[in-house]
């Protein structure tokens, strides 16, 4: 009984190191992202002006469009990493808390709003979840 309530925390505590682990060096790397996708941009428009200018065929853009498109998938696939990895903070962390504790989720006026169209019951009354 021990030895598995000891291996369910520290299997727990994995997932909370992992999981921020994930999220923190996802936010490093959106950084350099960023930098990569602004740089693309830059390489594209140089690429449209050399062209306008007789100076490449447009292979050159396309090459450059190709770059900047693939940067940006690299970007999102690393912002969805960034989400995934602090959803999993979350729910290893029990997850159920609300940053707004002495706030209503729902305003005063959609909840009359909701009311007057549905009937939710006292699934809207407050102190109720």
């Amino acid at each position: 009984m021990l030895v598995a309530y000891r291996d369910t925390v520290l299997r727990a505590a994995q997932e909370v190191e992992d999981a921020l682990t994930g999220f923190l060096n996802g936010q490093e790397a959106m950084v350099f992202e960023e930098s990569s996708v602004k740089a693309a941009q830059r390489s594209v428009e140089i690429a449209v002006v050399q062209y306008r200018e007789g100076a490449v065929d447009y292979q050159r853009v396309l090459d450059a469009q190709r770059s900047l498109l693939q940067q940006q998938n690299s970007l999102a696939q690393t912002r969805s990493s960034i989400a995934t990895n602090l959803i999993a903070l979350y729910k290893a962390l029990g997850g159920g808390w609300e940053s707004r504790q002495s706030e209503p989720v729902v305003s005063e006026s959609t909840r009359n709003e909701m009311n007057e169209r549905t009937n939710w019951g006292d699934m809207l009354s407050p102190g109720t979840h």
